[in-house]
C-alpha cells in the first residue's frame, strides 16, 4: 500500500511538471510606457507622452542622442514645416518596446496628429520611427505617410530606410544615422514640393465699406427723387393761390345819383351803409416746403468676414491630420 500510494505521489507530481513546461507563456512587454504598434485598441497607444506639444521634433531623443544632433533635426523640420511641405516627428525607441515596426509608425502618427488641419497642404503629416536593437546593435527605420503626400513614393523611401541603418552599422553612432537620414529627407521632400505660403488677408478699405450706406439706392436717385418731389411742392402751392396778392375787396358807398334819363322821378337817396370791419387780409404764405422723401436710415455695414485663413502650422506640435495612409 505504502509502494501503490508513493507512486501515485510520484504521478502526480510528473504530470504537474510535464503540464508546467507544455502551456506556452504569453510574452508581456518589459515597458508599457512606449509600447508601442500593438496597443491600437487604446486611446493612448501605449505612450506616455503628451501628444498637444512636445518641445523638439524628436520625441525621446534624448536617451539616444545628444541635445546638439536634436537641435539640428529641429532646424531642418522647422524650415520644411514653415514652408508647408511636410510636417515631420521622429520617434526613437527601444526594439524590445515594439511589436510591429510599421504599425508602430502609424501609431505615432495618428497620435501625435500630424499634418495641417485644412488648407491646399492639408494631411501633410509623416513620421519616422527609429528603432534601436540593443542586444543585435542594430537599427531600424519605419515611416507613416500622410494621405496628401502622394509625391512620396515608397520606392524612393525605402533606401532612405536602408540609409539609417547602414550608416549606423558602418558608424556605431545614432547621432551621424539619425541626421545623415533626415537630411537626406529634407532633400528629398523639396525635389517634390516647392513651399507654400497662405496669402495674407487685409481688411477691406473703408471706401468699400461705406458703398453699402444706401442699402442699394444710388445716391443721384435720392437727389432725383428730392428735385422731382420740390417742384411739385411748388405746383400744389401756386395752384392753391400760396403765391398770389390779397383777396380782400372794398365796396363803393358813393350816394346815389339819377342819370338824366330817370325822368321825373323822385331821387331815392341811400344811405351809406355803415362800413364793417375790412376782413383780416390773408398772409401771403411763403413757397410750400418740399415734401421730399425722408432718406431711409442708413444701416450700418456689416463688415465683411474675412475668409478664414490656412492656419500656420504649429511650431512642434501635429495640427489634426486624418492619419496615414502608407507605412512601410
Amino acid at each position: 500500500m505504502k509502494s501503490l500510494g508513493r507512486i501515485v505521489v510520484i504521478l502526480l507530481v510528473l504530470f504537474t511538471l510535464l503540464s508546467t513546461f507544455g502551456t506556452t507563456q504569453p510574452v508581456m512587454a518589459q515597458s508599457t510606457e512606449h509600447w508601442c504598434g500593438g496597443t491600437s485598441e487604446t486611446l493612448n497607444y501605449g505612450f506616455s507622452f503628451p501628444s498637444g506639444q512636445v518641445a523638439h521634433w524628436t520625441v525621446n531623443g534624448e536617451a539616444f542622442v545628444s541635445q546638439a544632433t536634436i537641435d539640428q533635426v529641429d532646424v531642418i523640420l522647422d524650415k520644411l514645416n514653415a514652408d508647408n511641405i511636410v510636417q515631420t516627428m521622429i520617434l526613437m525607441i527601444k526594439a524590445k518596446d515594439v511589436a510591429v515596426g510599421s504599425n508602430c509608425a502609424g501609431d505615432f502618427f495618428t497620435y501625435m496628429e500630424l499634418g495641417n488641419f485644412d488648407g491646399p497642404r492639408a494631411d501633410n503629416g509623416f513620421a519616422w520611427v527609429f528603432i534601436y536593437d540593443e542586444v543585435a546593435d542594430s537599427l531600424q527605420l519605419n515611416y507613416a505617410v500622410g494621405g496628401n503626400l502622394s509625391g512620396l513614393h515608397a520606392d524612393d523611401l525605402k533606401p532612405m530606410k536602408r540609409l539609417g541603418a547602414d550608416t549606423y552599422l558602418s558608424t556605431k553612432s545614432l547621432d551621424t544615422a539619425l541626421l545623415e537620414t533626415i537630411k537626406s529627407f529634407d532633400k528629398y521632400a523639396r525635389e517634390q514640393y516647392e513651399p507654400y505660403y497662405p496669402p495674407i488677408v487685409t481688411a477691406e478699405p473703408q471706401a468699400v465699406a461705406q458703398e453699402n450706406i444706401n442699402q442699394g439706392i444710388p445716391t443721384i436717385l435720392l437727389v432725383f427723387l428730392c428735385l422731382i418731389f420740390l417742384i411739385l411742392g411748388f405746383i400744389a402751392a401756386a395752384a392753391m393761390g400760396l403765391f398770389g396778392s390779397s383777396n380782400t375787396s372794398t365796396k363803393d358807398f358813393t350816394y346815389y345819383t339819377p342819370d338824366s334819363n330817370d325822368g321825373n322821378e323822385t331821387p331815392v337817396y341811400r344811405p351809406s351803409p355803415r362800413p364793417s370791419s375790412p376782413p383780416p387780409s390773408r398772409p401771403s404764405s411763403s413757397s410750400r416746403p418740399s415734401s421730399s422723401s425722408p432718406s431711409r436710415p442708413s444701416t450700418p455695414s456689416r463688415p465683411s468676414t474675412p475668409s478664414r485663413p490656412s492656419s500656420p502650422p504649429p511650431t512642434r506640435s501635429g495640427s489634426g491630420g486624418r492619419g496615414p495612409t502608407r507605412t512601410g
